[in-house]
């Protein structure tokens, strides 16, 4: 897909939060939990262009029920 063909509030309402939740459920991030990391994900579409950035800080992976929009 290219940037033009993407719909952003697509991606946030599917992508962003199920990427939220596998950083809070995930076994295997369970260093990252500990370790208060912050995790950057980084979209972008077929040609390499940037579409949107997501950031999942150590306070929205700690809050059990947060909406994904605010982190």
């Amino acid at each position: 897909m290219t940037k033009a063909e993407v719909k952003i509030d697509t991606l946030k309402k599917y992508i962003f939060s199920a990427a939220l939740e596998n950083v809070r459920s995930n076994p295997q991030m369970k260093t990252f939990r500990n370790n208060e990391v912050t995790i950057n994900y980084h979209y972008s579409d077929k040609n390499g262009t940037f579409i949107v950035e997501y950031i999942i800080k150590p306070e929205c992976i700690r809050m059990l029920r947060i909406n994904f929009f605010f982190c």
